[in-house]
């Protein structure tokens, strides 16, 4: 299987010659089955160094799909499709990428530096947290914009990949400190969009067509923030219920304990005048019997 799974790095992930399994795929091979490491960043350098470099030679696990995907319209097609494309063509998020944190830059860099098997090239994450449906606050810092890109081919860059190598022993992740997640994007940013279009001159046939949908609401979509909140808010709601149910039977139970209270109160009044005036009526006739006593004892002496 080892062998089977190297093949697949050597040849498929990270080529370099026909038929042949370069070193530095072994490296990265052996640092995931040795170390557990992941070779994704290395798969993102490599994809987006040979895309930056030199998208006709392009030898890496894209190229098929990149042509698959391209080649079905032409160039004035592709000019038309993105022309017409606005805010709400485009689902921005995913409900399954619900990522706590993300890994916002390394060390001194502003930003991520991806190291491959034949190059290192640096990532910004700010430009994707709308794919992760946090807020798109404003335009990106100007140093987020300078390319860090190095191929090992052009010549010694020891220093450099040593720096880049020790800014990974230092990531920074963020999470909540991006705000709430709305997956929506400030006027500010989409002005610079509209800017960044003109400056690097995408084929659209009116940049303003691009904020057609600014006034629309973004599709709506809940995060487990979202899920956890209106979870709460149920049980509260059902909480509530329950409370005010038991107030009630509570309030019924104390009305009728009182009624209770009351009707054995009248009761034990007028007991209690029945005893007195029975307590009176004995006196009255054990005074009449004292009475008639000491007049029998005048007659008989």
């Amino acid at each position: 299987m080892d062998v089977l799974a190297l093949t697949i790095y050597g040849i498929f992930l990270f080529p370099k010659h026909e038929n042949f399994v370069d070193l530095a795929a072994i490296d990265v091979f052996l640092a995931c089955k040795n170390r557990s490491e992941n070779p994704v960043p290395a798969i993102l350098a490599d994809v987006y160094s040979h895309v930056f470099k030199r998208p006709s030679e392009i030898k890496c696990p894209i190229t098929d799909l990149l042509r698959f995907q391209i080649g079905q319209k032409n160039g004035q097609e592709w000019a038309n499709h993105l022309a017409n494309l606005n805010e709400g063509h485009i689902r921005w998020h995913t409900p399954w990428q619900q990522s706590t944190t993300i890994v916002y830059h390394c060390g001194n860099y502003p930003n991520v530096p991806l190291m491959g098997t034949r190059g290192c090239i640096n990532y910004n994450p700010i430009m994707g947290q709308r794919q992760l449906a946090y807020l798109m606050m404003g335009p990106p810092a100007k140093e987020l914009l300078i390319p860090f890109i190095v191929y090992y081919e052009d010549g010694n860059f020891t220093e450099l990949i040593r720096k880049a190598r020790n800014a990974w022993a230092r990531v920074v992740r963020k999470g909540k400190e991006l705000g709430v997640r709305r997956c929506v994007a400030k006027a500010s940013y989409r002005q610079w969009v509209k800017e960044r279009i003109q400056e690097i001159k995408l084929p659209f046939k009116d940049p303003g067509t691009f904020q057609k949908s600014e006034s629309s609401n973004p599709e709506p979509f809940e995060n487990e923030e979202v899920k956890e909140l209106k979870v709460r808010l149920a049980k509260m709601i059902e909480k509530n219920v329950r409370v005010e149910r038991e107030l009630r039977e509570s309030r019924q139970t104390c009305t009728i304990l009182k009624r209770e209270n009351s009707e054995k109160q009248q009761a034990y009044e007028e007991v209690c005048k029945k005893q007195k005036s029975v307590q009176s009526h004995v006196a009255k006739v054990q005074r009449c019997l004292e009475v008639a006593s000491k007049e029998l004892g005048l007659r008989v002496k």
